[in-house]
């Protein structure tokens, strides 16, 4: 049978253009020790909060109603307000503004939490006055689901006007149609979320829900719907979830450029809606105490209420030493307990860690 000589190139051909082709500089390849010498000459890095790198993509993920808003929020006013540190890690990054995207509520409904957050800094003029220039959000003209092209050139627009170097985007439900559980629908939102990163140099914190499911289990990448192709494209990963007995705490997951905190903060949100931090545990250790929690189903608010009662006010620390120190239950049971009482109107919060017991229970 005769071979077709319209199938395939000669090796004579091949090697010809092969030649060709390598005798041309390339556009894109370059020797790593050219790059060891560019890189000596560039600035160092600039950090943003945390020894997290401006420019990059940070994801903050939990399940609905752990705190999730309020811990950017909070983080938000921190920087822009010009303070030094947030729950104990140094802010760094210099230009302050940031910009707050809150897709999933109206400023009606934002509004009203971030004013009693400012109460934290309304009696400092300085960080007033960086507050007030530094703080941009939006109005309700602002898409509030992103559908298409145009929606997206907004955000990028908005970013730009606003001058900030990082934004908070409330949530990442609203910024597509469909399933993230589908890798290409996935890889299309991070992509466009890259891209913005890329060409605005800016940090981006992304909040992102968990199913219910992930209740009382180890935070970890693939807690995430879509985590095959989210956790392959951020670049940090924090956590703010709660545990069925109430537990709230912030986890730090993965980091791409950072080592990883091995203790989360648990904490409680207080009236101002300021994140107020309770202790420094691992993981396993709050996850335990929730098991040991409830097999102690009998454990209620009536000896602590009674304390109470004895003393008028107390403290994290006398209750601590009081409750927990001598094993009747644990620290995280505490702060439940505590919660409710509050809750309940039969205690309340005076202070950072101090409580007073209402007048009509006196």
């Amino acid at each position: 049978m005769k071979k077709n000589k319209k199938e395939g190139q000669s090796s004579v051909q091949k090697n010809k253009e092969v030649k060709n082709l390598v005798s041309v500089k390339s556009a894109h390849a370059v020797s790593q020790s050219d790059l060891f010498e560019e890189y000596e000459l560039l600035p160092p890095a600039r950090k943003v909060y945390d020894d997290i790198n401006l420019g990059t993509l940070v994801f903050v993920i939990g399940i609905p109603k752990a705190g999730k808003t309020t811990y950017c929020e909070n983080m938000a006013l921190s920087i822009s307000s010009g303070m030094d540190e947030f729950l104990g890690k140094p802010i760094q990054i210099e230009n302050r503004k940031t910009l707050f995207i809150s897709l999933e509520e109206d400023w009606t409904l934002t509004t009203p939490r971030r004013r009693k957050q400012f109460q934290r800094i309304k009696n400092d003029k300085e960080l007033v006055e960086n507050y007030n220039h530094n703080f941009i959000t939006i109005n309700s003209s602002f898409p509030a689901l992103f559908t298409n092209d145009e929606d997206w050139n907004t955000l990028g627009k908005t970013i730009i006007e606003s001058g900030a170097d990082v934004v908070f985007i409330d949530s990442l439900t609203r910024t597509y149609n469909g399933g993230i559980e589908e890798s290409s629908k996935a890889k299309e939102v991070t992509m466009k979320l890259r891209n913005l990163i890329k060409v605005l140099n800016v940090t981006l914190f992304v909040i992102h829900h968990l199913p219910k499911a992930t209740i009382d289990k180890s935070l970890n990448i693939f807690s995430m719907a879509g985590s095959r192709v989210l956790s392959a494209e951020v670049d940090y990963i924090y956590g703010v979830t709660k545990t069925t007995g109430g537990t709230k705490y912030i986890k730090e997951i993965e980091s791409r450029y950072k080592r990883v905190d091995e203790e989360c903060i648990t904490f409680d949100i207080d009236e101002d809606q300021w994140i107020s931090v309770i202790d420094r545990l691992d993981e396993d250790d709050i996850l335990e105490n929730t098991k040991k929690d409830k097999r102690k189903s009998s454990v209620n608010t009536k000896p602590i209420h009674d304390y109470f009662k004895e003393r008028g006010t107390c403290t994290t620390k006398e209750l601590k030493g009081e409750f927990v120190d001598n094993g009747a239950m644990s620290a995280p049971t505490l702060n439940t307990q505590l919660t409710k009482l509050t809750e309940a109107g039969q205690i309340k919060r005076t202070g950072h860690g101090v409580y007073e017991l209402m007048e009509e229970d006196k």
